[in-house]
């Protein structure tokens, strides 16, 4: 009886693990086309993430609630809807997402380019750097073009 339990405990417990890994690696944002939205003054995060999914951005709700009520420090920027939607548009704008990260020895960036099959992002080629070793506008101009090519060539096994 112990050992048939014990079956059991390890089944169910694999069978959530699994489920969550396959929640946690669906895409917070659906990518497609280039759609501006507007989110309203006062709007709650619920009102947010609906105003963004009615705009056709193709949201998903749950994992951007998750990271908006993460109290991590790095991701209090997540809280702030006006900083978020100025993001996503920058991005969209500029065709990569940047970040920039305090580190023990100096700040690091990261430079991402999306990979999109069917009108989803399924990946990004990230570049990482320390940011003392090269200048903001030299890996754009250096790594951006590689990483797109890099990009387009995984892009093309998917078609």
């Amino acid at each position: 009886m112990f050992k048939k339990l014990l079956l059991w405990v390890i089944l169910l417990g694999g069978a959530a693990t699994g489920g969550v890994a396959y929640w946690a690696q669906q895409p917070v944002f659906d990518a497609g086309p280039v759609r501006p939205f507007t989110i309203q003054p006062g709007s709650t995060l619920a009102s947010s993430v609906e105003q963004i999914d009615q705009a056709g951005v193709g949201v998903n709700p749950q994992l951007l609630e998750l990271l908006a009520r993460s109290s991590l420090p790095e991701d209090r920027m997540a809280r702030n809807r006006i900083e978020v939607e100025r993001l996503l548009n920058e991005t969209r704008t500029q065709g990569f997402g940047m970040a920039h990260r305090a580190r023990r020895v100096s700040e690091e960036t990261s430079l991402a380019i999306p990979v999109r099959a069917k009108d989803r992002i399924l990946a990004t080629v990230t570049v990482r750097y320390a940011a003392t070793a090269v200048p903001l506008r030299a890996a754009v101009e250096q790594f951006l073009p590689r990483m797109r090519e890099v990009a387009q060539k995984i892009e093309a096994q998917f078609i």
